[in-house]
């Protein structure tokens, strides 16, 4: 049940012919008070769950009766607003000075590491923001995919490429890092294959710039949940539908294979459908 002392809050001896609905219990309560979030508490279910199927299925000898029955989950889409967005980046930005070992700040040199790191976080972030791609699409994203003013994604998960439109700050960053690609680079964001564990560095950097911005702030994660680098791609559906996007053209931006997933963001979608009825409503006169 455990690979070492005390995983999953069970001693590593503990056969599955001993686990009892009582243990899951246990289990439950003391995740909670260690301050686990409902979705990691049901990770933990899911995977005691599975291992008592398979151990049924092999004929092996399990507890029966057993009810993996999960927390109640209350999702929750965490996206930037314009300011949290430029406070991200002013973060990020590699000419920021940032904390040393003493209580004094520097500016990292140019030919430094973090230097480095920043500034490919910084570009990354945007794309990220404004692509509304995961983070592998947004990494894999090659020079050849970038054309004048579009841009093509591919969806690792549905296996269908989509075009998003290059604008803005999105567009300085693409012209800028065309223009400086060095002979035989493939990648707009130079990586192994854009694989996140070669990316480590880029993705801590936005992790500690969301948090140094104060967008996980207790009061926020509280009302809003916790911002995160996939909120990026949040953010880019949650700014479409504020503005005259409608779910339709959300849902083919993002690749989602069905409009379900992306009725998650209808309560934006709402607003405009309230400020439409104010309009209206507001030419009634005696």
């Amino acid at each position: 049940m455990g690979r070492s002392e005390g995983h999953w809050g069970f001693p590593p001896t503990l056969p599955l012919s001993s686990l009892t609905l009582h243990e899951l219990d246990t289990l439950r309560t003391k995740r909670i008070e260690e301050g686990y979030a409902p979705n990691t508490i049901n990770h933990e279910l899911t995977v005691l769950s599975s291992a008592w199927t398979m151990a049924r299925d092999a004929r092996c000898e399990v507890a029966e009766g057993m009810k993996f029955k999960r927390m109640k989950v209350v999702q929750k889409t965490r996206w930037f607003t314009q300011e949290e967005f430029s406070a991200v980046l002013r973060e990020l930005d590699p000419q920021t000075p940032i904390a040393g070992r003493s209580a004094s700040r520097f500016v990292p040199r140019s030919d430094s590491k973090i230097f480095h790191e920043r500034a490919e976080a910084h570009d990354m972030f945007i794309a990220l923001c404004l692509m509304g791609g995961r983070w592998t699409e947004v990494a894999t994203v090659t020079l050849r995919m970038v054309q004048e003013t579009v841009a093509t994604l591919y969806g690792w998960k549905t296996g269908r490429e989509r075009a998003v439109p290059l604008a803005g700050l999105l567009k300085e960053v693409v012209d800028r890092r065309s223009t400086t690609a060095e002979p035989g680079q493939i990648y707009l964001f130079p990586g192994k294959l854009g694989i996140e564990t070669a990316r480590s560095g880029p993705s801590r950097a936005i992790t500690r710039a969301i948090s140094n911005a104060g967008c996980n702030a207790p009061h926020l994660v509280k009302m809003h949940g916790k911002a995160t680098i996939h909120s990026t791609r949040h953010t880019f559906a949650s700014w479409l539908l504020q503005g005259d996007a409608s779910l339709a053209d959300v849902q083919q931006l993002l690749g989602h294979a069905s409009i379900t997933m992306t009725m998650r963001y209808s309560h934006l979608d709402g607003r405009k459908v309230v400020d439409r009825a104010a309009s209206i409503l507001g030419g009634v006169h005696l």
